[in-house]
């Protein structure tokens, strides 16, 4: 029994390292799926970060085999993942001839770093980008938004930031994920005044007192300055933009009687960033989009202005000058604005607004 164990996390440590998401996951039960990938099948995009104990890059052992009364086995495991050294006990459930995990107990092996990380390859150090994560949290392999060069906070709030690389692989095809990299690095945030960093960590406060519009650029200097990885993090409150983030159409407003349209192709996502950008996308593909821009809210008078700047597949008919209004449930009410046809479908008619949902 000890072999098919060692066996089985062989193939999860080989199929992590080669990036096959789909062969990955089948080799979970169902039980693992829903609870530690929020999915209910293999090749699913994960609903939340993965737990790093859910992920091998290397075996170092496997020992004290062990057959349950209820059929499963069971092992010590100690592998590495991250230039971390991590222990569990690994539950195996047997089906079809082959062992799926079915359970994943973390054991106190100092999750500390086997080595101090190596200097980081040329490539990888080019693709370094940086994500916020929510304190507290372990940073796993995440799956991200199509829109997203900046970091937008509210005051008061705090985010881990990480470095890792974006890849279309790993969390299935035409999924944008964002994958932690072991590196080395020095934080810092300018202005100093109304935000505070961990120099080590990269734990970033803002101050309850800033106010919403600033901005601030925080800078990770790589391996002792070899290399500098900007972002920057830009401050709004819901009081001053309640637009701030992603909303997916649910119906069209008919021009004049503003009578609700059930759209043939609803917009999947319509981002709006705090930076004052935003995107427009009716089916999303890894990072396509299908056009972009910058807006302006006036939130006293409930006006919305958009400036298209360019795109992949801008309709022609395109009005971004109208109003906002959201409805005692949340949702999003643009009137006298036409984000424009459906691209592809050019045979919709054109209408005057849209309700949206987050």
């Amino acid at each position: 029994m000890l072999e098919q164990i060692r066996a089985a996390e062989e193939t999860l440590a080989a199929c992590f390292a080669a990036d096959d998401y789909l062969a990955f996951t089948s080799l979970f039960t169902p039980r693992v799926l829903r609870d530690e990938f929020g999915v209910t099948s293999p090749g699913e995009t994960p609903a939340h970060s993965v737990r790093y104990v859910l992920l091998r890059e290397e075996i170092v052992t496997v020992s004290e085999a062990q057959t349950h009364t209820d059929g499963r086995v069971s092992a010590d495991v100690v592998f590495g993942f991250a230039g971390e050294r991590m222990r569990a006990r690994d539950v195996f459930v047997e089906t079809g001839g082959r062992l799926l995990l079915d359970e994943v107990i973390e054991l106190p092996l100092a999750a500390a770093p086997a080595a101090t990380p190596g200097p980081v390859d040329e490539v990888t150090l080019q693709n370094l980008a940086v994500l916020g994560f929510a304190p507290g949290d372990v940073p796993g392999i995440v799956s991200v938004a199509t829109l997203g060069a900046t970091i937008g906070m509210q005051p008061g709030r705090a985010v881990a930031l990480v470095l890792g690389q974006f890849d279309y692989e790993i969390c299935g095809t035409g999924q944008r994920c964002f994958v932690p990299a072991p590196v080395r690095a020095t934080w810092s945030v300018a202005p100093a005044n109304g935000a505070r960093i961990d120099p080590a960590t990269g734990l970033l406060t803002i101050d309850p007192a800033t106010p919403s519009g600033s901005v601030f650029t925080v800078r990770a200097a790589v391996e002792g300055g070899r290399h500098v990885v900007e972002t920057e993090v830009h401050v709004s409150t819901p009081e001053a933009n309640p637009l701030v983030g992603y909303w997916q159409e649910e119906a069209q407003l008919s021009c004049g009687s503003g009578t609700e349209v059930t759209p043939a192709l609803p917009i999947t996502e319509l981002v709006f960033a705090s930076d004052g950008t935003f995107a427009v996308t009716w089916t999303p593909f890894e990072s396509y989009v299908d056009y972009w821009g910058t807006y302006t809210v006036d939130v006293a008078r409930g006006t919305l202005e958009l400036v298209v700047s360019g795109g992949n597949d801008i309709p022609p008919d395109v009005d971004g000058h109208g109003r906002f209004a959201l409805d005692a449930t949340g949702r999003l009410i643009l009137s006298e604005l036409w984000l424009g046809t459906t691209p592809r479908m050019g045979s919709d008619p054109a209408h005057c607004g849209h309700r949206f949902v987050r």
